[in-house]
């Protein structure tokens, strides 16, 4: 029967396969033969428009020319109605024209699917097209050119259409298209096609009549098998359809072998399966009821409800799914001695009042008892259980019967709070329901902990907010590997004149410029490479910068900068806090000056000068120039000290810098090294008489009495000695040696006086003056 109905199957697919065939046979041929005319005609349409533009010379032809070029070449959409359209002429449109596909005529030629000698036979003929193309052109040409020969170049281009040349290529075309059409019409494949068509008609009328026989030889035996009429048997498989799983109303015999037999069976076994669905339906329900509630907690701990209104709504939700049931919570105290009252919506008043603080303890009713002991307490008569004696009274006024409390604890097993469940009759729970108790359990602890750990994240998060917002010190955070700010604490105003919002909602070129923003990215990706070095101790380095200012100026800060790394310990941001160092830098400065100047004139002291006439030295051994130093005491400054005070003998001193500085260039250095004891360096010198003449600028100067704000009028003077490198010394120690000899010389001599040191006649030298 079944290789009958195979056979029947696969005839007429047979039939049906060369029913295609042959329609694709004809379609292919049909599309062959459009090209082909298509072709042809176009090809004459082109000649005809060439040759009315020659002999007419109307721009029509050249305008209709060039648009059927286009379409052949693709350039615009084929027209849908082919052959009107070729043979249309300018001025006259073709009614109701509708655009085709925008396809070269070359690319359809490849696209039609032709055999490999139908294909050659149509490029050939596209070959020879293309090259009257070129011809007709050509001769356009001539007819559109302005000269003054215009009708014999029009004479010329009818002469080129009229040629030898011209038929020749002419018959090129006309002659592939010729052998194409007889290649068509000499196709096989359609005959063929044809043919096993017709075999399979007769194939298929046959099998179907054997198939018919066979058909009513089962149905004879189909009976048998069903064990009833088939009537009876689609009506019992509509009623198992339907849900309807009870036994028939009227039974009908059948053998077990039967089909309305198995049937039965079928039946019993679906309204097992029916009663297992239903109840694992009722768990999933039960499932999801706790997945809403579990996920309802979750949201209202990140809308920072308080945990008070999340335990109320959780009761309330319970109780809805168990309408005979009051639901309550108590919370262990922190010294974890009392349960303290925390949710029972559905409780009256009274009762919240008298369980406001519940002590932990064995026989403290159900919930004391189960915290004591951490584990699950059933109280099935609350009128009868001894552990609620002291409470009986209270829970027959708020109709209590039986209560079921489940102690829920955290993580380290501390017991956090129990949860109870009442029920207005004495009750015992069944399986179900001391799992349903359980899971209740489970979601309060979710509430309780998750909402605690919410309200010290949220303190956390007040105080570590409290502490950047604060600081004086700024706290930045700076995404890698995008070298972009994520935070940045609000004391960046004070620091650098930006606010947070500046800095992290435009681009930092558009802040500093583009030069500074490349370097301070530079110098962050340089920092980012040595902090996440295999070789760097730790992913914490603390540096000296400058910082721009938004008014432009710059500011130094000390920056503290750590790497932090994410979960697959990848360099992921760093973490800094920069801090303004003005302060520090400007006592620097202060501490360096003290170190470095005199106090009181504020001129270099001994220390700065020495290391300023050692660098002077190095630096006139190696350009081989001279330098002098003047050894400079004064005359009568401690009479005037003495007469006038200290005050008036350190305004007299700083009198004498100034005047000094005044005569001095630039590059000259004059220090005070002593009480009343100056050095004047001079570099780049050319000879002694330099020298002599700056020093009888300064004694000439300090000669000038001084007249002090009180009126006072002061007479000083001073003894300066000279001496010269290489001249005189070739170190700094020596210089100072024999300059100060040459200054006692002066002193000896008489003072205000200048002498310049002499190795040879030390001993009768007299004083020198340039004046």
């Amino acid at each position: 029967m079944m290789l009958t109905f195979g056979t029947l199957i696969a005839s007429l697919a047979s039939y049906l396969l060369a029913e295609k065939k042959v329609e694709r046979a004809n379609a292919q041929r049909l599309r062959s033969l459009l090209l082909a005319d298509e072709l042809r005609h176009s090809s004459d349409s082109l000649s005809r428009m060439a040759q009315g533009y020659i002999a007419t010379g109307n721009p029509a032809y050249a305008q209709r020319y060039q648009e059927m070029l286009d379409i052949q070449a693709g350039r615009k959409p084929q027209p849908e109605q082919g052959r009107p359209y070729w043979e249309r002429m300018p001025g006259d449109p073709l009614p109701g024209e509708s655009r085709g596909s925008q396809t070269s005529l070359q690319d359809r030629i490849a696209e039609a699917g032709l055999g490999e000698q139908e294909r050659l036979l149509l490029n050939q003929a596209l070959l020879a097209s293309t090259a009257l193309v070129e011809t007709e052109e050509e001769a356009m040409r001539l007819v559109g050119s302005d000269n003054p020969n215009a009708e014999e170049d029009r004479q010329r281009a009818r002469d080129i259409l009229l040629d030898e040349a011209y038929l020749r290529a002419k018959q090129a075309l006309l002659r592939p298209l010729d052998d194409f059409a007889k290649l068509t019409d000499q196709n096989t494949d359609l005959e063929q096609a044809a043919f096993y068509a017709g075999m399979g008609r007769w194939a298929f009328v046959g099998l179907s009549l054997l198939w018919l026989s066979l058909l009513w030889r089962n149905y004879l035996s189909l009976r048998t098998l069903l064990g009833a009429s088939p009537e009876a048997v689609r009506a019992e498989i509509e009623r198992i359809g339907k849900g309807d799983l009870s036994p028939p109303a009227l039974p009908v015999p059948a053998k077990p072998d039967s089909v309305i037999g198995w049937l039965n069976e079928t039946r019993q076994h679906l309204q097992t399966l029916t009663e297992a669905r239903e109840q694992s339906e009722a768990a999933l329900e039960e499932h999801s009821h706790y997945l809403c509630i579990n996920n309802r907690i979750l949201q209202q701990i990140g809308e920072n409800t308080p945990l008070t209104d999340i335990l109320n709504e959780l009761m309330l939700n319970i109780e809805k799914r168990h309408p005979d049931t009051c639901c309550s919570i108590l919370l262990a105290s922190e010294d974890g001695r009392a349960l303290l009252h925390a949710a029972a919506p559905s409780m009256p008043s009274f009762w919240s009042q008298a369980t406001a603080r519940v002590p932990i303890a064995e026989g403290a009713g159900s919930c004391g008892t189960a915290a004591f002991r951490g584990e699950r307490v059933i109280v099935e008569d609350i009128q009868e259980h001894p552990y609620w004696k002291g409470f009986r009274e209270l829970a027959q006024w708020a109709g209590l019967g039986a209560c079921w409390s489940q102690p829920f604890k955290n993580n380290q097993g501390k017991v956090l709070g129990t949860f109870a469940i009442y029920h207005r009759q004495p009750a015992i729970p069944s399986d179900q329901e001391i799992r349903l108790i359980e899971d209740y359990a489970k979601l309060v602890q979710l509430a309780v902990e998750r909402a605690r750990l919410a309200e010290a994240l949220r303190h956390s998060e007040e105080m570590y907010r409290l502490i950047a917002e604060n600081c004086n010190d700024v706290i930045w955070i700076v995404d890698l590997p995008a070298l972009t700010f994520s935070y940045i604490s609000p004391s960046i105003e004070r620091l650098r004149g930006w606010t947070p919002m500046e800095i992290l909602s435009q681009p930092l070129d558009a802040l500093v410029g583009t030069e500074k923003a490349a370097n301070f990215r530079s110098a962050l990706r340089e920092l980012a490479a040595r902090l996440a070095a295999p070789e760097c101790p730790s992913r914490h380095e603390t540096f000296e910068t400058e910082l721009p200012h938004k008014d432009g100026h710059s500011i130094p800060a000390e920056v503290a900068a750590t790497l932090l790394l994410d979960a697959a310990g990848r360099p992921c941001q760093i973490l800094g806090i920069s801090r303004d160092i003005s302060d520090r830098k400007a006592a620097e400065e202060v501490i360096r000056h003290m170190a470095y100047y005199d106090r009181l004139t504020n001129l270099p002291n001994r220390r700065l000068m020495e290391d300023r006439l050692a660098q002077l030295v190095a630096q006139a051994r190696r350009g081989q120039r001279r330098l002098a130093l003047l050894y400079i005491d004064l005359d009568k400054f401690k009479p005037v000290n003495d007469q006038y005070g200290h005050e008036t003998g350190d305004w007299l001193l700083q009198q004498v810098a100034q005047r000094m500085l005044a005569v001095l260039r630039a590059s000259d250095t004059v220090a005070r090294v002593g009480g009343d004891e100056f050095v004047v360096l001079l570099p780049d010198i050319t000879s002694d008489i330099d020298a002599l003449c700056v020093a009888e600028k300064i004694r000439a100067g300090l000669e000038v009495p001084f007249v002090t704000a009180s009126g006072d009028t002061l007479h000083i003077s001073s003894s300066v000695g000279v001496v010269l490198y290489p001249d005189h010394a070739n170190t700094p120690r020596d210089l100072l040696r024999l300059g100060d000899e040459a200054m006692y010389r002066a002193k000896q001599s008489g003072r205000n006086a200048i002498e310049i040191f002499a190795p040879v006649a030390m001993e009768s030298s007299t004083p020198t003056s340039p004046a």
